[in-house]
């Protein structure tokens, strides 16, 4: 079974109509097109929150627009501010409107189809979290928000002050470095103040992360049992520790594939950990809807930096 498998990208544009039909649906060309009109750019994050947030996203449009794409797993969870504009989310729950003006908690994808459709001139700023970022910030759950986000409402008290901080002589159309410093700003509140997190899931998680998804789970377990560890982490982050190393193996080969002129399939499943050849394939293939063949045929001028798949081309 594989996760994406619709492979028509649609961009409106009041004097731009693009109708782009794809070999692969992982997003990459789709979110390339949209950075070639600089539409997208990243920022790092200030050194004082890089232990909850791992980088800014930040989507500027100013014309209207009216597209949809297919957001593949990343790995990672999103803390957003739609400053102009409304997007929907198509879920396994159902659609989820996420209006202009509103803070919402993107969570990660497992085993899911999700899609987003962005439309009208877009302002939007994320936070891209790590892996204890969600629940250090804001006591959300990652479990929680799986495969959906979550609109921060002003009935929670923790997200009232928030709210009503970024919603104060909030201009859409203002000066867009003032808006995202002001959402850094907010950020940089909740990081004074940080929920709980237990130090074993950080750790857990960084050794996925500098393994490439190559390292046993039971491994992970310093001063914790496995049971206690997977139930925790699959809580803290969203998903399990086997599928979150899955999905950091899968995109450092495909980094590496894209890169590494000459290098064979082979190769590059032997460095990453893979039984073999066709191990990797079917890896991919769960994860792209294509073969590693077809991926890389496709790949040639993909902007190294876009928005949703962030640990693929970091």
């Amino acid at each position: 079974m594989t996760i994406y498998e619709k492979p028509l990208y649609h961009i409106h544009r009041k004097d731009l109509v693009l109708n782009l039909r794809f070999e692969i649906i992982w997003c990459f060309l789709q979110f390339g097109t949209l950075m070639d009109h600089g539409f997208y750019h990243t920022l790092p994050a200030p050194e004082q929150l890089q232990r909850y947030v791992r980088r800014f996203v930040v989507t500027e449009i100013d014309e209207p627009v009216d597209f949809t794409a297919p957001i593949p797993p990343s790995g990672f969870v999103y803390l957003g501010w739609v400053v102009r504009g409304k997007g929907i989310g198509f879920t396994p729950f159902g659609e989820i409107v996420i209006p202009e003006g509103s803070i919402h908690a993107s969570g990660q994808i497992v085993r899911a189809p999700i899609e987003i459709r962005s439309m009208g001139a877009i302002r939007h700023i994320q936070a891209e979290l790590t892996p204890i970022g969600l629940t250090a910030l804001t006591g959300l759950k990652g479990s929680d928000i799986t495969n959906r986000a979550e609109i921060l409402a002003p009935s929670q008290e923790i997200f009232s002050p928030i709210l009503q901080r970024l919603s104060e002589a909030t201009e859409p159309n203002g000066d867009m470095e003032e808006l995202i410093q002001r959402f850094t700003n907010v950020i940089t509140d909740l990081a004074r103040s940080p929920h709980n997190v237990p130090g074993y899931i950080a750790s857990a998680a960084q050794q996925l992360e500098e393994s490439k998804g190559q390292i046993k789970v039971s491994d992970l377990c310093e001063d914790v049992s496995e049971p206690q560890l997977v139930r925790k982490f699959t809580e803290t982050v969203g998903c399990s520790p086997k599928y979150f190393a899955s999905v950091i193996r899968t995109n450092a080969a495909v980094q590496t594939m894209i890169n590494a002129d000459g290098k064979s399939l082979t190769e590059i499943a032997q460095q990453f950990g893979y039984f073999d050849q066709a191990h990797f394939v079917r890896s991919i293939q769960t994860f792209f809807g294509h073969s590693p063949t077809t991926l890389r045929k496709q790949i040639n001028g993909v902007i190294a930096q876009f928005p949703a798949g962030s640990a693929l081309l970091d």
